[in-house]
């Protein structure tokens, strides 16, 4: 378990910005009392919808990706990343709220 947290860390992955999100919703997820609440939210379209709409601000803004050329920005590619980072960011909140919860269970 170490060496996948100093694996995390080597190779620049938890730096990533969906990861850091995804990392601290799992953490707020688990250890919350407002059950309810999370649900509520997790049943709402506005919640991923949003998640979507930072990623596409992320890669638009910071990410760019241009055609062979330099002049023209590669759309394909940039949503592709768009559809990474929307997906980056529920699975690294998968897995950080498991390991909340195994942490918490011994």
């Amino acid at each position: 378990m170490i060496k996948g947290i100093v694996a995390l860390f080597t190779s620049g992955m938890i730096f990533n910005p969906f990861v850091l999100l995804g990392i601290v919703f799992g953490f707020v997820v688990a250890l919350s009392p407002n059950k309810e609440g999370i649900e509520l939210l997790l049943h709402l379209p506005s919640f991923y919808l949003l998640i979507l709409l930072l990623a596409f601000f992320y890669n638009y803004l910071f990410k760019k990706i241009y055609k062979d050329d330099g002049d023209k920005l590669d759309i394909l590619q940039m949503f592709w990343n768009i559809v990474i980072s929307f997906c980056t960011f529920f699975f690294s909140a998968v897995l950080s709220f498991i390991f909340v919860l195994v942490f918490l269970a011994f």
